[in-house]
């Protein structure tokens, strides 16, 4: 066969769906080599594991887990008043509706996150393929999959996994749809979805529709560019206004206050104790060293999707390379000479558009995120540098063609590419094995099964570990803090607190553990566990490595519809005498800069 057959404009149709189709199986077979599967610790039983995972697929475990699977329950059961307007509801929403066909709310979360892992693939090939061809796609996927963070997120019960694999299927959606406007329903659902799923994606309703404004394959100045980049456009926005209009059905709105309170805590917490932080006092730690959180948020971002072997230099310099997009866009006949036909080619608009993706990264790092809300963008950085690659391999080509016309392009991305996806991909070959559970991860499991032996489902226990109630169905209690002084009185108090608050009948059970990092730090639980453990015996003990917890029983007392035990006392985070301690930072003899 002759070399310029592999140029692709003289493909037959045929001939390129099945390219594609081969090169979609490659995708799903990155995806099973790197699929990560933990091993279950040799001496405790914790069920049968999955076919389609592994240990780690039978836990609870994850950032606010407990949280997020309560709603989760709480969805599905139709009680959409009771939900926690901290979390936002399209991750709970997918989670929700496979309950449909798998009721336990853990394995369902975990066959969402592990489907997702897949969409992350399959939406970063898709981008690839659209602008640089399938090498490049290949290599964004394997690239987007194989990041220490998405392999852990697969894993875990939590909305990462979500939000890396949605931002890149909005963005593949609204790519299809520049091809055909139709589409641009399909861009809008999926943005409206990916809008609602932290409090870091709203934004994301932007990207799609610059590219759909940009990125039609028809030209801007004729009729038929402007009437498809018009059609796509409606329907993208009527698409994302039906879904957003549907989460917010579901959504328990709060007040414009409460809601941008919530979004700064959703994107820099504050330290414990702190209390809230305002959206002004975030955005204001970004404002004075834009650039410098610019310049280490690009880095930090590159590093973490880097190539073994590659130059530093280099690597940073792909995915700027991935936004000038040369050679990436779509042929045309009639172009000219090699050059002309590479800038006719160029394919700049979607690199601005997927540039505007990581616009949040500065912020991220600027107000101190929690790292894995910045590499949740992860997948994007993947293309743009694969892109980068296309856009080196598109120069070289034109640079061949300028001394031999019939140069064909197909084998130099081949010659290129394929060693990069094994260089990508090599690293991981041993990470596919992931380490047992921790201990404490662990004691969750092992204590969430003691608690449902001893309760009825949906009793109101006492305790600071949220996920092992969940895995007990059971509900959490008290929704107030207490005890605030460490006081006989103030304990007696907070007993009557969980008689009011804690369902259920009979002695109300209580949870000592050795993981203190669960206790709420304007609590004084440590001291009340002393005060409970002298008075009321345990009646389970939990001990698995360094984690350990017991279950104790305290007596119920009658409790006064209407009394409040807690009246008089000090709201969380006050003194004694009323007064709100100083942050650390304006502390006595805290200098400038000091810093949380």
């Amino acid at each position: 066969m002759r070399l310029d057959l592999l140029d692709l404009p003289t493909l037959p149709r045929s001939a390129r769906l099945a390219l594609d189709g081969l090169a979609v199986l490659a995708v799903l077979g990155v995806a099973w080599w790197l699929w990560p599967v933990t091993r279950m610790p040799a001496d405790v039983d914790l069920g049968q594991v999955p076919w389609w995972g592994g240990a780690r697929d039978l836990m609870l475990e994850g950032p606010d887990a407990g949280e997020w699977a309560r709603n989760m329950r709480l969805l599905s059961e139709g009680r959409w008043d009771e939900l926690d307007h901290h979390r936002l509801p399209s991750w709970m929403v997918m989670v929700a509706a496979l309950m449909e066909l798998e009721p336990d709310v853990v394995r369902a979360g975990h066959i969402t996150n592990r489907a997702l892992f897949v969409v992350l693939g399959l939406a970063t090939w898709t981008l690839g393929r659209l602008g640089g061809g399938r090498v490049v796609g290949l290599l964004a996927a394997a690239m987007a999959m194989a990041t220490t963070h998405v392999m852990s997120a697969t894993e875990r019960f939590g909305v990462d996994m979500s939000v890396s694999a949605m931002i890149p299927a909005v963005m593949a959606a609204a790519a299809l749809a520049t091809r055909s406007w139709g589409l641009g329903v399909v861009a809008g659902g999926l943005a409206g979805l990916a809008a609602g799923l932290h409090y870091t994606t709203p934004p994301y309703l932007v990207p799609p529709l610059l590219l759909l404004l940009g990125g039609a394959t028809a030209p801007l100045w004729t009729r038929s560019g402007v009437l498809r980049r018009l059609g796509a456009v409606a329907l993208y926005l009527a698409g994302a206004a039906l879904v957003v209009r549907g989460l917010l059905v579901i959504y328990p709105v709060p007040s414009p206050h409460v809601f941008l309170e919530d979004l700064a805590n959703g994107i820099s917490p504050g330290a414990p104790g702190q209390g809230a932080r305002t959206l002004q006092a975030s955005l204001a730690e970004v404002r004075a060293g834009l650039p410098a959180h610019a310049v280490a948020a690009t880095s930090a971002a590159v590093d973490r999707v880097r190539i073994q072997g590659l130059p530093w230099a280099a690597m940073v310099a792909l995915p700027w390379l991935g936004v000038l997009g040369l050679g990436l866009g779509t042929s045309r006949a009639g172009q000219g000479s090699p050059w002309r036909a590479l800038l006719a080619r160029t394919d700049t608009w979607t690199g601005i558009a997927l540039l505007c993706c990581l616009a949040p990264l500065p912020v991220l790092f600027g107000v101190g995120a929690p790292e894995r809300y910045g590499n949740n963008l992860l997948g994007v950085v993947a293309v743009l540098a694969a892109r980068g690659v296309g856009s080196l391999v598109a120069l070289v080509d034109t640079t061949l063609r300028f001394a031999w016309p019939r140069w064909p392009r197909g084998p130099l991305a081949l010659v290129v590419g394929l060693p990069l996806v094994g260089l990508v991909l090599a690293p991981r070959q041993h990470q596919r094995q992931t380490p047992p559970p921790l201990p404490q991860e662990v004691g969750t499991m092992l204590l969430g099964n003691a608690l449902a032996a001893h309760f009825p489902a949906g009793t109101g226990v006492a305790s600071p570990i949220r996920e092992a109630l969940v895995v007990a169905n059971l509900s959490f209690c008290p929704q107030r803090v207490c005890p605030t002084q460490a006081t006989d009185e103030a304990f007696a108090r907070c007993v009557r607190v969980l008689a009011q608050e804690c369902e259920g009948e009979g002695p109300i059970g209580y949870v000592w553990t050795s993981a203190e990092h669960f206790y709420d730090p304007n609590s004084k639980r440590h001291e009340m566990d002393d005060w409970v453990a002298a008075r009321f015996p345990a009646v389970s003990e939990v001990v698995y490595g360094d984690f350990s917890a017991r279950i104790h029983l305290i007596d119920r007392p009658v409790v006064g519809e209407d009394e409040d035990p807690l009246a008089g006392e000090p709201v969380p985070g006050q003194r004694p005498d009323g007064s709100v301690p100083p942050p650390p930072d304006l502390a006595p003899g805290a200098g400038p800069g000091t810093g949380r």
